[in-house]
């Protein structure tokens, strides 16, 4: 890997660290379901940039199960954030629009 991508991986690394410790912060002083969704789908997204770094610096190897040839772990950190963003928005629209 070139200094480009390591400079890049770091600085994804400190933006996400930072995102996710403000995440936890607002979880944990809020019990609302949209901002706790938020909240969950962002450390998972950083948890995702975590394990990225990891596999491609050599760092770790995590032996992950298969489905359709895709790794289970890999796949589940690309997809988890995005549908827990989704959820979060869904629950501020019933929140705020459908009175729930």
């Amino acid at each position: 890997m070139d200094s480009a991508g390591v400079v890049m991986f770091f600085v994804r690394l400190f933006l996400g660290g930072a995102v996710s410790f403000f995440a936890i912060l607002v979880w944990s002083k809020t019990r609302d379901r949209m901002w706790t969704t938020l909240a969950l789908g962002m450390v998972v997204q950083f948890a995702g940039t975590v394990y990225d770094m990891l596999l491609s610096m050599g760092l770790a190897y995590f032996e992950s199960a298969m489905l359709f040839g895709i790794p289970v772990l890999q796949f589940l950190f690309y997809v988890v954030p995005p549908a827990l963003f989704i959820t979060a928005f869904v629950f501020y629209l019933l929140k705020h629009y459908w009175k729930m």
